[in-house]
């Protein structure tokens, strides 16, 4: 690599670190004070820059909440590649779905309560690229719990559009109540969660074939390892 390519490529590699600073900023003050509360000088000042240089990174304060919630739908979107590749039933895999949502929810606390408490103040055309993400972790779900349904596992009665709903709607409320440093632990709300997800989820059948609430639930446990 020569001297000036070098040079570049340090240059860049600076730029990339400031504006990940900048965006670990801006993401802690969306949380902290709400986004139509928090100015770009606000941000500036905070990561110890002049208002005017922190448009050489960003556009608009606007592109600072699009890029955080970019990221915090990168994490749910992991979580799918993770459970994806689970060799397991479909119920074990809904359980881990559970789990591993509660969990990067967890790693990135203020990011993720920044997406849902602040979503409502991107412009339109964005608001749809995030859709599309989501709907990608909707449908996922949903084709699990079908698969669950078609295999005698799940309640061939429960509307499974329904039910993807109802626990997307459960996950996502950890924004508004989840403390990171509450009485609560992530692998205790992923477990119960998960557990309420399963139970609510079994067909009457399955569940007595299992031997019951106790036994199905250390099943599936057993096949996640």
């Amino acid at each position: 690599m020569t001297k000036a390519a070098r040079k570049a490529d340090k240059e860049s590699s600076a730029s990339n670190n400031r504006l990940e600073s900048i965006l670990d900023a801006a993401a802690r003050m969306f949380h902290e004070k709400g986004y139509a509360a928090t100015s770009t000088q606000d941000i500036a000042n905070e990561v110890g820059l002049l208002k005017g240089s922190i448009y050489y990174y960003i556009n608009s304060k606007e592109d600072l909440l699009f890029r955080i919630i970019e990221e915090s739908h990168e994490g749910a979107l992991r979580a799918i590649s993770t459970v994806s590749h689970l060799d397991v039933s479909p119920l074990a895999q809904a359980y881990s779905l559970v789990n591993t949502h509660v969990q990067v929810f967890h790693d990135d606390l203020v990011k993720h309560s920044v997406f849902f408490r602040e979503f409502r103040s991107l412009s339109d055309d964005r608001k749809e690229i995030i859709r599309g993400a989501g709907h990608a972790y909707s449908l996922f779900l949903r084709s699990i719990i079908e698969k669950g349904q078609a295999g005698g596992q799940i309640d061939s009665e429960l509307n499974a559009r329904m039910a993807t709903a109802g626990i997307v709607g459960m996950l996502n409320s950890m924004s508004f109540w989840y403390q990171e440093k509450g009485s609560w632990k992530p692998e205790e709300i992923g477990n119960q969660f998960g557990e309420q997800v399963i139970l609510g989820l079994v067909s009457e059948g399955y569940l007595a074939d299992s031997g019951g609430r106790t036994s199905l639930l250390e099943a599936i446990r057993g096949e996640l390892g």
